[in-house]
């Protein structure tokens, strides 16, 4: 135990040998200087003392007629200056460890818990456009802010929590149960548009037309009416006309456009990896700031909520967690080819999230207008889609 505690300032084991060794052990006893392990080995003492005080043994070693040799030295300064004699192995086991050290903080591998299995795939393309895109490091990825695109995007999630694991990044989400659809009206209704577009395909089921193809209708127009005339008796009708719940097929043309304009100069913030958090306490409607002034001059805010206690619905205590996220103007030099490459990317991008899951796409236009200071590009997407919906009279 005791050479463990000297280890940190480092130990020699020493050989006294002379005349009279004894007299050593009681001089260096009186000028505090300890030794352990004392053993007897014929006319010579061996023994263990701290580093630090051998170099104060010289004259007890001429007062005593004795001589004092070093047999080993062990502790930490000694390992230190075997270590520093070799600089290649210092930088290679400081290249290891930085190695696993980012190793093991990168996200290589997502996981999603907690979903069904059909719709796995879309949340794990809702936390791919939120930032979570393997290899990343931990520190890059804002935990806050994914679980909260996650929740706003899905309507069937109720909340999602990001963990890590190693390399893993689980996701675990919680499903609601959606109300379900509300049953087909019984009663007089019309299928009227839900969108605007060019009516390709018209086929009443019940009722009667309004519409016709080739025809453009706008939203909440009426397309087979649910007012089904009386029979005609010569040039008069007779008889009321009767109401049905119209049914019907009709798909139309429907247009999608985006307009992305990018100069060949842009400024954008782009983050630089620091973060900052502010505490904010509320107690009985009072605000108790915790931590005060922001170290950045331009940066992004998050902020989470936590409620203690309360009654009828009120909190006794929260706590609010605001995280600052830094960032720092960017400029990006462009020519104009390039411009209107990314621009036409990003248009194309923009128009493909806005086409339902289940729309048939026809086609894809796209047009680029390119200037000295950068390009403008006009993407639209044309499907073909059933628009009508069953609307009650």
């Amino acid at each position: 135990m005791r050479l463990l505690l000297l280890w940190p300032s480092g130990f020699v084991r020493v050989v006294v040998s002379g005349a009279a060794p004894e007299r050593f052990v009681n001089l260096a006893a009186r000028r505090g200087i300890p030794l352990w392990q004392l053993r007897e080995e014929g006319h010579c003492i061996r023994g263990v003392m701290a580093a630090a005080h051998f170099l104060r043994i010289r004259p007890l070693a001429r007062r005593s007629r004795c001589r004092v040799h070093v047999q080993a030295r062990a502790g930490l300064p000694f390992v230190w200056r075997k270590v520093v004699r070799r600089p290649g192995l210092v930088a290679g086991a400081l290249a290891a460890l930085a190695l696993i050290m980012t190793a093991g903080s990168t996200v290589l591998f997502v996981e999603v818990s907690g979903a069904s299995a059909g719709h796995r795939e879309e949340i794990l393309a809702v936390a791919h456009r939120a930032g979570l895109r393997p290899p990343i490091p931990r520190f890059l990825l804002n935990g806050a802010a994914l679980e909260e695109e996650v929740a706003a995007s899905l309507p069937y999630v109720s909340w999602a929590r990001l963990t890590f694991q190693g390399t893993l990044a689980r996701l675990e989400v919680g499903e609601q149960e959606l109300p379900p659809p509300p049953p087909p009206p019984t009663g007089p209704a019309d299928v009227v548009a839900t969108k605007p577009g060019e009516l390709v395909y018209l086929l009443p089921l019940m009722g009667v037309a309004r519409v016709q193809a080739g025809q453009r209708v706008v939203a909440g127009q009426v397309l087979i009416s649910g007012v089904i005339p009386g029979r005609k008796g010569g040039e008069k009708e007779t008889g009321p006309p009767r109401l049905v719940s119209a049914r019907g097929v009709c798909l139309a043309r429907v247009a999608y456009q985006a307009v992305v304009r990018l100069p060949c100069h842009e400024v954008v913030l782009r983050p630089t990896g620091r973060t900052w958090h502010g505490w904010v306490v509320l107690v009985a409607g009072k605000e108790i700031v915790l931590r005060g002034k922001v170290p950045f001059e331009l940066y992004h805010t998050s902020r989470t909520r936590a409620v203690l206690g309360g009654r009828n619905g009120k909190p006794a205590v929260e706590v609010i967690r605001t995280t600052y996220h830094e960032v720092e103007p960017v400029t990006f030099v462009r020519t104009p080819g390039e411009a209107a490459l990314a621009a036409r990317d990003k248009a194309l991008a923009e128009v493909l999230s806005q086409v339902p899951p289940g729309a048939e796409r026809e086609v894809i236009e796209a047009e680029v207008e390119v200037r000295d200071e950068g390009a403008t590009a006009r993407v639209t997407a044309f499907t073909i889609e059933e628009i009508g919906r069953v609307m009650p009279r």
